[in-house]
C-alpha cells in the first residue's frame, strides 16, 4: 500500500501557527484576516480545535499559496520562523522543551519528526564540532516550495533561541535555492550571512551552543511526553503496513550483514525499482529507514542492557564494534558508552 499525496498529512498545530504568522506583520508581512485564509484553504477552525489532529498537507500548501499571493512578500517564511513556540508541534513542542540541553532536544526533534508533518524530511548529523541541520521538501514541484524551506530553516533557528533563552549565533546557513533580492534581512534574521546555492538547506550550531541547558528542562515531564509522543508516532506508523513491514524485515536480516535494496526487495515479494518508488511516495528512502531503524534500535538494546556492544554492533548489521561507534556518534554526537552514563 503506498502513500500518495493526498495522504500526507500535517499536525493541527502546526497550521494554526502558519494562520497567526501569516495574520501578524512579522518581516514586513501585510497582515492577513485569518477567517480568509480559512476560507480560501477550506478548513473550519473547528478542525484545529485538537492540536494533535491530522489534516492532509494539500491544506498548508493552499494556505502558502493564498498568503503568497495576497502579500506579494518575498519574506514570509522569515515570517513564519519568528513565530515558531512550543505550541507550534504539540506535544513534540513541549517534549522539547523539557530537555537538559539543545543537543538533547535537537535529538529528539530528529527522532519525532513525523509527528509536525510528513511533507518532508530533517535529519540531524553531529559532529565533533557541532551539528548539521538538514532540511528538505519531498516534492521538487510544490508550491511556494522556497517560502516553505526558508520558514522552516528560520524556525529551526528562532526555535533553539526561544528554548535556550539565548541568542544563538548558527556557524553556518545553507539553502539550495538562488539568492533572494532582500539579502539584508536574512542576515538580519539569522544573524549571519547565508549562502545560497548550496547543496543542501542546512544549519549549523557549534557544540558550546548544543551544550546550553533548557529554561524549562524538566527531567520527570521529559519521560511522560517521550512515552506520549511514542504512542503518537506508533499510530502514524501503523497506518502504514508497508513501512512497517519494511523495518521488520530489514531489522531481522540486519545480523547477517545490511541487507541492500535489491535482497529486501526480493524478501518482500517486490522489485528493487517497486520498492524504491513506493519509499519515494511515502517521502523516504531506504537508506532513511536503514539508518533510522539502527539508530532506534541501537538505542533500545542500549536502554535494555542486555548485550554487550559487541553484540549489539552485530546484531545491528556493523562488521565491528569500531563502525557502530562510529555510526552512534555520528547519530548522537557522542559514543555508546558515554551515552549510556548521561541517559542513566
Amino acid at each position: 500500500m503506498t502513500k500518495s499525496l493526498t495522504q500526507k498529512t500535517v499536525s493541527a498545530s502546526y497550521i494554526d501557527t502558519l494562520l497567526d504568522a501569516f495574520a501578524s506583520k512579522g518581516s514586513g508581512g501585510v497582515a492577513l484576516d485569518r477567517a480568509f485564509l480559512l476560507k480560501k484553504s477550506g478548513i473550519d477552525q473547528n478542525n484545529l480545535s485538537d492540536p494533535d489532529a491530522r489534516l492532509p498537507v494539500e491544506i498548508v500548501t493552499k494556505i502558502w499559496e493564498t498568503a503568497k499571493d495576497a502579500t506579494n512578500n518575498p519574506l514570509i517564511g522569515l515570517q513564519v520562523g519568528e513565530h515558531i513556540r512550543p505550541g507550534s508541534f504539540s506535544v513534540l513542542g513541549h517534549l522539547l522543551m523539557t530537555c537538559a540541553t539543545l543537543r538533547d532536544a535537537l535529538e529528539q526533534a530528529s527522532r519525532f519528526a513525523a509527528l509536525v508533518g510528513d511533507s518532508g524530511n530533517f535529519d540531524v548529523l553531529f559532529n565533533g564540532s557541532g551539528a548539521e541541520l538538514i532540511y528538505d521538501l519531498s516534492e521538487h514541484d510544490i508550491p511556494c516550495r522556497r517560502e516553505r524551506i526558508e520558514a522552516i530553516i528560520a524556525s529551526l533557528v528562532g526555535f533553539s533561541r526561544w528554548i535556550t533563552g539565548v541568542d544563538i549565533l548558527p556557524t553556518r546557513i545553507t539553502f539550495r535555492h538562488s539568492v533572494p533580492d532582500e539579502i539584508q534581512a536574512y542576515i538580519t534574521f539569522f544573524k549571519v550571512t547565508p549562502v545560497f546555492g548550496a547543496s543542501t538547506n542546512s544549519v549549523f550550531i557549534d557544540k558550546k551552543s548544543l551544550d546550553l541547558p533548557l529554561q524549562q528542562a524538566n527531567p520527570t515531564l521529559a519521560i511522560l511526553l517521550d512515552s506520549h509522543a511514542e504512542k503518537i508516532l506508533a499510530r502514524l506508523t501503523e497506518t502504514n503496513p508497508f513501512l512497517l513491514q519494511l523495518r521488520q524485515t530489514v531489522l531481522k536480516n540486519l545480523p547477517h550483514g545490511t541487507p541492500e535494496l535489491e535482497q529486501t526487495a526480493q524478501l518482500l515479494g517486490t522489485t528493487e525499482r517497486s520498492l524504491q518508488r513506493k519509499l519515494t511516495e511515502m517521502n523516504t528512502s531506504y537508506q532513511e529507514q536503514l539508518n533510522s531503524l539502527r539508530k532506534e534500535a541501537a538505542i533500545a538494546y542500549l536502554q535494555a542492557g542486555e548485550y554487550p556492544q559487541s553484540e549489539i554492533a552485530y546484531l545491528l548489521g556493523f562488521s565491528d564494534p569500531a563502525s557502530f561507534n562510529r555510526a552512534f556518534k555520528r547519530w548522537t554526537g557522542m559514543p555508546p558508552g558515554r551515552w549510556m552514563i548521561k541517559d542513566k
